[in-house]
């Protein structure tokens, strides 16, 4: 499956099928055809799990790049770039109350329409990406040079010089990275601790998902909720509601938290179905309307929503981390796929350069690791920031009681100081440009020695 051809400078091992190595692989295909890149998924098919995201104008630069972007907007829904996307509102109460709007600029997409969309760009993608492959674990040598050997739970193995981990937040490339790093640590502590910071942890947040059929919906209520992009603030919970797949369906995600749930070990099952009269019921002070659209959601699931601690590294040696399985993080910015696509872009673009081989590759994912973790994790702080205004645990809100916030009335100055953070959070989405990240890991690369 990974056989060497000497024309080959680098030899990459994608592990998991989700959207960071697919970037990666594409633009290394289009930049790099002297880097061979097999992508391993455990899955028979690609399925991408969850239901709608968001992408923010950083991340559409990479679209832009790949060349992608009519083909996306065909599938988009949302503001598509040219409006203000999302508008905030106060939903547990009797009625619903307009709390602030935003200068926030998005698109939205059903997250399968987008995997497939990208794994069909992909050159001979029968030869390239090898289903039903879930990896046990991996060995480098402890020279640092030849190959690393990839072993899989069917009892077939792989080699490659290049390990690259997108296999998600239960990521077995990072478990058995952060192992050999526990072993190789200075002190019984300091193992411990390598151990212990690369465990998921709970966020105390329950995501109740589900998607809403518009023609299901009666026709006053479309022709309403088909153009919402909305965040419903709610004490302890709250809702995100947009469109996707053209408009076909709403993206309902009903959150609730529970504070001293947070940072845990989650006792059940991270995954259940749940049915929609079951999700009303823990919702039943929201306004009337918002009750209903929650009725219509179909097969809809609970999801224990999962983070993970900062990592001290996301390299070590010839492997790296990307996407989930580096920095899962709390939805509340809208990110985390926008993230691992980032991840992905700029370490294609790191392995792209030509003085990039396997006798330095570490030093090239040390550059990738210095670039993407700082920026990364920062965004993980601030989805979790988000997710405290989302529940009116912030901006004045913090001594306001489930039971005060459900009765309403409160004057519109009231949300002026949540509105202000939730700006200063979400800024970077709109003023920041990956394409700038991009080129400080490329000028430090070019000076790495063949």
């Amino acid at each position: 499956m990974s056989s060497s051809q000497p024309q080959n400078r680098l030899r990459v091992a994608v592990i998991g099928g989700g959207m960071a190595g697919l970037v990666l692989t594409l633009f290394l295909q289009k930049h790099s055809p002297d880097v061979q890149v097999d992508i391993y998924e455990s899955a028979q098919a690609l399925s991408e799990v969850g239901a709608g995201i968001a992408m923010w104008p950083r991340v559409w630069e990479i679209v832009v790049q790949l060349g992608f972007e009519e083909e996306l907007n065909e599938i988009a829904s949302g503001s598509a770039g040219e409006k203000p996307a999302f508008t905030y509102y106060k939903g547990d109460q009797p009625e619903m109350q307009v709390a602030f709007p935003t200068k926030y600029l998005a698109r939205t997409f059903h997250r399968s329409q987008l995997q497939t969309l990208f794994a069909k760009h992909i050159q001979n993608v029968d030869q390239v990406i090898h289903f039903g492959k879930r990896l046990s674990d991996y060995v480098a040598p402890a020279s640092g040079t030849g190959e690393i050997t990839l072993n899989f739970r069917d009892g077939t193995s792989a080699t490659c010089d290049v390990v690259l981990g997108s296999d998600g937040i239960r990521s077995a490339v990072r478990h058995t990275m952060y192992e050999d790093m526990a072993k190789a640590a200075s002190d019984e502590k300091a193992a411990a601790e390598l151990r212990q910071v690369s465990v998921p942890i709970w966020s105390g947040n329950i995501v109740y998902r589900g998607l809403i059929p518009v023609e299901s919906l009666a026709e006053d209520m479309k022709a309403e909720v088909v153009t919402w992009i909305r965040v419903f603030l709610g004490k302890n919970q709250h809702i995100i509601c947009y469109p996707i797949a053209q408009g076909k369906f709403i993206n309902l995600a009903n959150f609730v938290f529970t504070p001293e749930g947070e940072g845990t070990q989650y006792d059940g099952p991270w995954v259940s179905n749940v049915s929609a009269e079951a999700v009303v019921e823990k919702f039943g002070r929201w306004d009337p309307l918002i009750q209903t659209l929650m009725k219509g959601m179909s097969d809809p699931l609970a999801w224990a929503v999962h983070r993970l601690k900062e990592l001290p590294t996301f390299s070590s040696g010839r492997v790296a981390l990307l996407g989930d399985a580096a920095h899962a993080m709390t939805p509340f910015q809208a990110s985390g796929l926008g993230q691992a696509i980032e991840d992905g872009f700029v370490l294609a673009s790191i392995l792209a350069q030509p003085n990039v081989t396997a006798s330095n590759v570490a030093e090239a994912l040390s550059i990738y690791d210095k670039i993407r973790r700082p920026f990364a994790q920062n965004i993980q702080r601030l989805s979790d920031a988000n997710g405290q205004c989302h529940h009116l645990r912030r901006g004045g809100w913090e001594d306001v009681t489930a039971e005060e916030s459900s009765r309403g009335g409160f004057a519109q100055e009231r949300f002026d100081a949540m509105s202000g953070l939730l700006d200063a959070q979400v800024k970077w989405t709109q003023e920041s440009s990956v394409m700038d990240d991009s080129d400080e890991a490329l000028r430090m690369v070019k000076a790495l020695a063949a």
